[in-house]
């Protein structure tokens, strides 16, 4: 569910932000050599940007990787610091791993 969420979040910070630059989609996606409705499948939270795509959108709008990052706040310390855990392992994977890691996460 958590991944299902952050996509969802990550997707809206990539639209908003693209808005906010005056982009279509359809243009952003020639900036990062990818299709338009892949990019529309990340603003809708269907598919998550792998880390290089993602550095590649940023750079692409102007703006730090972070940026199209939701801030993570939570209530609940030990769960704040396992998502960040989490994201950490997420952010050094590569390749395969990473899509293998993503897979793993979608089936919880």
């Amino acid at each position: 569910m958590f991944l299902m969420e952050l996509g969802a979040l990550i997707g809206a910070r990539i639209r908003e932000t693209r808005k906010t630059r005056g982009l279509t989609q359809e243009e952003l996606a020639e900036r990062i050599d990818k299709a338009a409705s892949t990019i529309s499948e990340f603003e809708r939270g269907n598919i998550m940007p792998h880390l290089s795509t993602l550095y590649a959108m940023a750079a692409a709008l102007n703006v730090e990787p972070g940026d199209l990052l939701p801030a993570l706040t939570d209530d609940d310390p030990e769960r704040a610091k396992a998502i960040a855990s989490a994201l950490a392992i997420l952010r050094n994977l590569e390749g395969r791993s990473f899509d293998q890691a993503i897979s793993v996460l979608k089936v919880l």
